[in-house]
């Protein structure tokens, strides 16, 4: 897997890219019509007859940048899935927002249903874990005592405060792992929605 990715990196930063890189040349190409024709008074009239094919660069535009907020979960899966480049990851991922779009959001409604269950979940029991810990400790050392440990307070002696912070930190790394989940879930859905989408062309 690690050598897959080294050796398909560049595709991977390149198929989000470069969409936004070409929506920069025309957007710049707009800007040089408006510097040319825009700014004298003369050339407005100009402007206007050639008005109707800026509209179509600022289209172009438009649905360059909503493919890429929408298909962009899907161009890694392609390229991990097929082994091949930044160019068919950027054709299968317009391809499938722009041709199925119905099934696209539906997949990727029960996507964020799933997910949104599942952190509920995640995060319940990372809080669980937390709070046993602690309410296990606190039978031993007192409640006031965990508190005051749990809250890093004034009240703790220099030494205790970095035992506290130690503490803090362990904790953090619970809570880390659980927001882990969202990133890997994002993936995992990420490319099921793919492989689901090219199985039902």
């Amino acid at each position: 897997m690690l050598r897959h990715a080294a050796t398909k990196w560049r595709a991977y930063v390149a198929a989000p890219l470069f969409p936004l890189v070409m929506v920069l040349l025309v957007g710049a190409g707009i800007a040089v019509m408006g510097f040319l024709l825009l700014r004298a008074n003369w050339t407005v009239l100009i402007a206007a007859a050639v008005w109707p094919l800026l509209l179509l660069a600022g289209l172009l535009m438009a649905v360059l940048l909503l493919g890429v907020l929408f298909g962009w979960p899907l161009m890694w899966p392609t390229i991990s899935s097929e082994g091949t480049d930044s160019f068919d990851a950027l054709s299968r991922s317009y391809d499938y927002l722009f041709h199925r779009p119905l099934h696209y959001l539906f997949y990727a409604a029960v996507a964020i249903v799933l997910g949104t269950l599942g952190w509920i979940l995640v995060e319940n029991f990372a809080a669980g874990v937390i709070a046993l810990t602690y309410g296990a400790a606190g039978l031993g050392s007192g409640t006031t005592r965990a508190d005051l440990i749990a809250s890093v307070g004034t009240d703790l002696s220099p030494v205790a405060r970095i035992g506290a912070y130690v503490i803090r930190f362990w904790v953090g790394c619970v809570k880390l792992l659980a927001v882990g989940f969202l990133a890997s879930y994002f993936w995992t859905s990420s490319t099921a929605i793919y492989l689901l989408l090219r199985r039902n062309k």
